[in-house]
Parts: structure tokens; C-alpha cells; sequence
């Protein structure tokens, strides 16, 4: 279980299914089965092996973000940060004015890139387990998840931290808006999630 205010945990790699305690101690027995489906969802969408082989290659990505982040919010770092980056940045210009676009322009920028890739990619695959979350029948319990949680980040919404450089999960209304068109858009099956009394 993952201490957490959000509807949903983080991804985890292997086999390991997390849920938030907020989850846990708060939903309904139908809404936590869509929470625990959504989970469910990211190890159906990709095998336990790649999913462990892309959270260990997406580790340095998030540490190098975290090192920007932590220095663009000191002003002293925050200066000797941008001075770094503009010197690689020209550098990199150099080798491409010189060489030409080839890989290794690639390689060299990927350390600036992967920050901003890896939250990207995250955000992705919450999308498409909340997309094969639809398709199990759990669609519609998990968009009232994200509309009962629309008042409470209303109310604090001048508090609420916006998904930056780190941010691995889109913003509850994002995933609400996305979930109300691929409702709209399923074809209607005979499976549905089973309904308790």
C-alpha cells in the first residue's frame, strides 16, 4: 500500500500491485475494484520483464530531473544550473554545425531529454491502463473515483501541486476527461463489472 492522497498509486514494476491508502480507506467496495483494475491494467498492458527493464532504464531520467528541479528552485543553483546547461546546450550546437545531425547529437541532448520523457512516458501509460481498465468493465466506476475527487481538488486548488518535471501522474480531471471520451467511444459488450447489493 502507498501513503497517498491520489486516487491511484504509482506504477510498479514486476508483479507488485500498489494502491493508495486513500484508496483503501475511503472508496466504496465497486469504485476500490476499478482502483485495483487500473492497477491490474498496467502489468496486463506490458510483460512483468519489460516493465522492470523500463523502470530501471527510467531511473536516471528521474534522479537527473529531480537534480534540475532541485536546482532551478535555489537561486544561486538555479544560476550555476543554467549556466551548465547553456554551455552543454552550445556545445551540442557546435557538434551539429560541425558533424551534422547524426546519433550522437542524440546521445548528447539525451541527458536534457530524459527528464522531461520519463514523467511524459508515465503519464502515457497510466492513460492506457486506464483505457484497458474500459475495456475489463470498470470504466465507468473509476470515472465517478475521479469525479467524487473533483470537489475536494476544487476546493483546494490554490494548494494543489501541478504535474512538473516529476510528475508521473495527469491531473484527476485529465484523467476524468479522457475517461468520459473512450466511454463514449466503447462499444458496448455483455461484459460488465459485477454489482454488489
Amino acid at each position: 500500500m502507498h501513503e497517498g492522497p491520489e486516487a491511484t498509486g504509482p506504477i510498479t514494476p514486476g508483479a507488485t500491485v500498489a494502491v493508495t491508502s486513500w484508496a483503501v480507506y475511503s472508496l466504496p467496495p465497486r469504485h476500490l475494484e476499478a482502483v485495483l483494475a487500473h492497477e491490474l491494467a498496467h502489468h496486463l498492458a506490458m510483460p512483468r520483464a519489460l516493465s522492470l527493464l523500463l523502470y530501471w532504464l527510467a531511473l536516471p531520467a528521474r534522479l537527473m530531473g529531480r537534480g534540475i528541479a532541485f536546482c532551478l528552485r535555489h537561486q544561486v543553483l538555479s544560476i550555476l544550473a543554467k549556466i551548465v546547461i547553456g554551455f552543454l546546450l552550445l556545445g551540442v550546437l557546435g557538434v551539429w554545425l560541425f558533424l551534422g545531425f547524426s546519433h550522437y547529437i542524440v546521445f548528447m541532448l539525451s541527458p536534457f531529454l530524459a527528464p522531461f520523457v520519463a514523467p511524459w512516458a508515465a503519464r502515457t501509460q497510466e492513460k492506457l491502463a486506464d483505457r484497458i481498465v474500459v475495456d475489463l468493465g470498470y470504466g465507468v466506476f473509476l470515472a465517478e473515483v475521479f469525479t467524487g475527487r473533483e470537489f475536494q481538488r476544487a476546493q483546494a486548488s490554490q494548494n494543489a501541486p501541478r504535474p512538473g518535471l516529476k510528475g508521473d501522474q495527469p491531473l484527476d480531471s485529465a484523467r476524468l476527461r479522457a475517461l468520459e471520451r473512450l466511454l463514449k467511444s466503447a462499444p458496448q459488450t455483455g461484459h460488465q463489472a459485477p454489482h454488489y447489493s
